[in-house]
């Protein structure tokens, strides 16, 4: 058997990191006609493939679909299988309860990437659950090293990202609703960034909007009481319907999701902001 692993939109930063230690390698492209299956692993909708994505549309490959995001209904259309679980904090754990239920043990090296994966999904085990820990001490188990996986995913901010983090702070704007703290802002790159660091300084909901050559891209981000209280899930309540009113594509978790798509980034934040008000008006 053949496999190829396969990063289109290319390998992250963080990535090139792991890269260092779990012995991969990733192709950015790939003839698709003499595959006979493919596997997307991680990946909520198949707009997030870019160009490669819409040639797994037109050729109709048989596709299983690996994931914890909730189920996109544009990857509903080619997915011969799905393997989701939204309860899941990381698709690791996910494969990891794969090699559990088939009674297969994996290397030591496979462990180690798995626990890597588990440890950057759960932002370091602080958004975790019971399900997780159990992964996690099966894994420790096989042979993997926690420590080494947190000290691998430490990568300083990079100039850029940190000016980002400060302009979508300096142009933050704030409204209360009910007892909740909803921010928004706009920077030209590291939305998610920026969101993430909206809401360490206090807001209970961030969206960040950017916009480059034409497309559009809101990064959502909330806190975890934010979602137990209120029941709203960022990725199925918002960012699918703002994908669609978008033309594009949205997707993510609970209390973490993001949009590409096109129009006005102004009219797009208006759009998140309404959204969310009405959803907090019907909980």
């Amino acid at each position: 058997m053949r496999i190829s692993l396969v990063a289109p939109e290319g390998i992250s930063r963080i990535s090139k990191q792991v890269l260092k230690v779990i012995p991969a390698f990733f192709i950015e492209d790939l003839d698709l006609k003499f595959i006979e299956s493919i596997f997307l692993v991680d990946t909520s909708t198949i707009k997030q493939l870019g160009e490669f994505g819409e040639r797994i549309l037109k050729l109709r490959k048989p596709t299983i679909i690996i994931d914890h995001h909730a189920k996109h209904p544009e990857t509903k259309k080619i997915a011969k299988l799905f393997l989701i679980n939204e309860k899941a904090t990381s698709t690791c754990e996910i494969i990891y309860n794969l090699y559990q239920k088939f009674k297969i043990k994996p290397l030591r090296i496979v462990a180690q990437a798995l626990m890597i994966g588990l440890t950057f999904d759960t932002r370091h085990f602080t958004l975790s659950n019971l399900q997780t820990f159990q992964a996690a001490a099966g894994l420790c188990k096989l042979g993997a090293k926690p420590e080494k996986a947190v000290e691998l995913l430490k990568i300083p901010l990079g100039k850029s990202e940190r000016i980002a983090r400060l302009k979508a702070a300096q142009r933050m704007e704030i409204k209360e609703i009910g007892n909740w703290m909803l921010a928004t802002s706009i920077v030209s790159a590291f939305q998610a960034s920026a969101a993430r660091a909206i809401i360490a300084l206090g807001a209970d909901v961030a969206i960040v909007g950017g916009e480059k050559k034409g497309k559009i891209k809101v990064s959502l981000r909330a806190t975890t009481e934010f979602h137990k209280v209120t029941g709203i899930h960022l990725g199925r309540d918002l960012a699918i319907p703002l994908g669609k009113l978008l033309n594009g594509v949205g997707s993510g978790h609970a209390i973490a999701a993001g949009i590409h798509g096109y129009g006005n980034l102004n009219e797009a934040i208006t759009h998140s902001t309404s959204l969310l008000m009405n959803l907090l008006k019907a909980t």
